[in-house]
């Protein structure tokens, strides 16, 4: 049995996927309602749809962003925060990985390991 905010989800990702993405804010919150099955389309593998997600998140330019807020209402409420809490999420977790890739290669970023003796 589906919630009243997961039921309203579904019809908001209907309505877009009927509409069509016109720009990139929209297509990344089609590919997110597609991940969480909102779009009830057959065959569309929700691993494949995060993937995308992913990396048109990663593609998006700084200015581009903007559009996401403007976009905010066409979307519909769930989308909107499932993207911007999966992209908030995604920075965060490639920050992760850039600051231990960068403490790896700066060995004067290493802790110096004290003397236990």
């Amino acid at each position: 049995m589906w919630s009243k905010g997961e039921f309203k989800a579904v019809l908001e990702a209907k309505a877009l996927l009927r509409q069509g993405a016109s720009n990139k804010a929209e297509e990344a919150a089609l590919l997110y309602a597609r991940a969480q099955g909102w779009t009830e389309e057959d065959g569309v593998d929700a691993a494949w749809a995060e993937t995308e997600l992913n990396a048109l998140l990663d593609a998006l330019e700084p200015e581009e962003w903007d559009a996401m807020q403007k976009a905010a209402s066409r979307i519909g409420d769930a989308a909107f925060r499932g993207v911007v809490t999966h992209a908030v999420k995604r920075i965060s977790e490639r920050n992760k990985e850039d600051m231990a890739a960068l403490v790896e290669r700066s060995p004067s970023l290493h802790k110096p390991e004290r003397d236990r003796s």
